[in-house]
């Protein structure tokens, strides 16, 4: 069954895939992130590793909340999820995040 699973989040980041959200400042950063590449790995977010098991999501928010005296306006961060790169960039009141898929 193990391997049953494995294949499947293989085939899940098997193909080339980019996509790019916007979200408002009030959304997390975490639940931005963990959305976009559920989006990209087009399951459902519930299939996703735990996202506090390659980053800390409490320091991913406060980095990137509205109210953070750490954020710079153009603040930036990136690390690999589920096969793919996720980049959050902060524009002023806006989050961008962007999931790529990690060649193998």
């Amino acid at each position: 069954m193990d391997s049953e699973l494995g294949q499947q989040k293989n085939a899940r980041t098997a193909s080339s895939t980019t996509v790019r959200r916007e979200f408002e400042l009030s959304r997390s950063a975490s639940l931005a992130a963990i959305e976009t590449v559920s989006t990209a790995a087009d399951c459902d977010p519930t299939e996703l590793v735990p996202l506090y098991e390659v980053i800390d999501p409490d320091a991913l928010d406060a980095l990137f909340g509205s109210q953070s005296d750490l954020a710079d306006p153009e603040t930036r961060v990136s690390f690999g999820y589920e096969g793919f790169t996720v980049i959050i960039t902060r524009h002023g009141q806006k989050l961008t995040v962007k999931a790529n898929h990690q060649a193998e």
